[in-house]
């Protein structure tokens, strides 16, 4: 775990509100307890930290390096600014967060997630019945199950059917290796909202070296099924499943990027559904066997780079889509910026800056007319497509 670095100052902390006042706060970087108070407005001081240092150090300072409550709020406290209670605690109307476990010695659970938008899960907790909601928010937890190092969070899904008594009816008697569902008194209905299947699991490694969430009860009592989080571990989850997770707008089949492979894939496929699973693609990795950081800001944590074609997806031959000549990583705000067509570069390397953005928002997404970025030769042809055709002057 690191500490907040001491180079931030109150300018930062004002210039990171401004920049919150424009694009708003991520609903899982909501705070629960406090909030700085600045001018009649009310923001998350752990969030404020993480805005602030792009500003002191030229990118986002990630939750996970530095805890929130009493240092954070000290921290700006020192800084000047004040720190007050919440008046109300209750973050995304109310609705809860839980973790349900499942064994896979007994249940097939990751095939069942992945083969199924609804699924039912047992609940085995009487004392639960009446704390379940419509919204709730459910992470499926596989158990190690005597296999060392396999267990995890697979799946996040939500609560659409409220606690029933089992009535054979259900989905997933295909999925038992055993008799053990006829146990089952009360299930639920979820609907699964994202899987992390295989590699890209949140491991039980990860959680138990996690400065918060290595206090969660499943750590502690691995028996149960399920288990209620409290308000600052299912923040500090929420968090952790999004950092490194990228959003599918469409479930498709694996067996794309086989295709993307070995050149075969068909031209109708939809571009978004592609970037969705690019951060997984050969295409970064390529680019990563070249490049580790972000060209422009220096940001090298790789979960938070992006894969971005020069020449877009949707403008290229199939052979253009895989070479990495075509390809540059990004953090997210200079991805958005280069794939909008708001910021290009000039064979001498010196950055291009559309006329259409504002000083204010030079600032906040971190771009100045002083970058520079380093090309070869195949590049600098891209680069003349994407100046041509998708720059705005």
């Amino acid at each position: 775990m690191k500490n907040i670095p001491n180079n931030i100052n109150k300018e930062h902390v004002i210039s990171a509100i401004q920049k919150i006042n424009v694009e708003g706060t991520p609903k899982r970087r909501k705070s629960t307890g406090y909030d700085l108070l600045y001018k009649g407005g009310y923001y998350s001081p752990k969030y404020i930290i993480s805005i602030a240092n792009i500003f002191a150090n030229g990118e986002e300072y990630p939750a996970n390096f530095f805890y929130g409550g009493k240092e954070t709020n000290d921290f700006l406290r020192n800084l000047g600014f004040d720190i007050v209670e919440r008046k109300n605690e209750q973050e995304n109307d109310g609705a809860n967060t839980w973790i349900f476990q499942g064994n896979p010695k007994v249940f097939d659970i990751d095939n069942y997630v992945k083969d199924n938008k609804l699924i039912w899960w047992s609940l085995r907790q009487d004392n639960y019945k009446d704390k379940v909601k419509l919204q709730d928010v459910v992470f499926i937890w596989r158990s190690n199950a005597g296999k060392r190092g396999t267990g995890g969070i697979l799946a996040k899904t939500k609560v659409v059917g409220l606690p029933k008594e089992k009535t054979g009816s259900e989905n997933s008697k295909g999925y038992w290796y055993t008799n053990s569902g006829s146990t089952e008194k009360f299930v639920i209905e979820l609907e699964v909202l994202q899987t992390r299947l295989e590699e890209n699991l949140i491991s039980r490694s990860e959680i138990l070296n996690h400065p918060t969430l290595n206090d969660l009860s499943i750590l502690k009592f691995a028996q149960q099924t399920n288990y209620l989080l409290p308000s600052e571990h299912a923040d500090d989850l929420h968090e952790l499943w999004d950092s490194n997770f990228i959003k599918e707008e469409t479930r498709i089949d694996p067996s794309i990027l086989d295709d993307l492979e070995s050149d075969i894939i068909q031209d109708t496929e939809k571009e978004q559904v592609i970037k969705a699973r690019i951060g997984h693609s050969i295409f970064k990795k390529k680019l990563l066997s070249v490049e580790k950081k972000c060209r422009l800001c220096n940001v090298s944590d790789e979960r938070l780079l992006i894969a971005s074609h020069i020449k877009p997806w949707s403008k290229s031959n199939n052979k253009e889509r895989l070479d990495s000549n075509n390809g540059l990583l990004f953090c997210p705000n200079h991805d958005i910026l280069f794939d909008k067509g708001f910021i290009s570069f000039k064979n001498d390397r010196k950055i291009l800056i559309s006329s259409n953005l504002d000083e204010e928002s030079k600032i906040f997404m971190n771009i100045n007319e002083n970058m520079h970025l380093e090309m070869n030769e195949s590049q600098k042809a891209y680069m003349k497509w994407h100046r041509d055709n998708l720059f705005r002057k």
